[in-house]
């Protein structure tokens, strides 16, 4: 069985989710949620950065070629965005996969508020997948 990347962190980063939902139901807007969603991760003492930005390189010439800027970063090595949309379009998790793609993390979450069902999605592109980084 192979071993779950960064278990420990993302146990405690899905229960600090949780309970934002459970605490605030569904349907708040993004930029509160952001705000909700920090003050979850001080109780809970996990370490967190706002809006940070992360350099995206290319695929093919392996140059820096723009910045991304997602909804935090955790224990400085997991990327979270969090949506709140009735539906998530396929749309964003492509898109969170292929900044992983082209960047030094290796784990994101896209976390939906905005559905009755409470949705959040693990993805991952391990660097040793990224021709890239060599």
């Amino acid at each position: 069985m192979a071993k779950l990347l960064f278990k420990e962190e993302s146990y405690k980063l899905q229960g600090a989710l949780l309970a934002v939902r459970r605490k605030y139901g569904r349907g708040l807007k993004e930029n509160i949620l952001d705000k909700i969603c920090e003050e979850q991760f001080q109780a809970d003492k996990i370490p967190y950065v706002s809006k940070p930005k992360i350099k995206i390189f290319s695929v093919d010439s392996y140059k820096f070629i723009g910045v991304y800027v997602p909804d935090f970063i955790i224990y400085d090595k997991i990327v979270l965005e969090i949506k709140s949309v009735p539906k998530m379009p396929q749309f964003f998790e492509t898109q969170l996969y292929n900044y992983l793609k082209c960047s030094h993390y290796e784990l994101g979450y896209i976390v939906n508020f905005g559905e009755y069902k409470f949705d959040i999605r693990r993805r991952i592109f391990t660097n040793d997948r990224k021709r890239w980084l060599v």
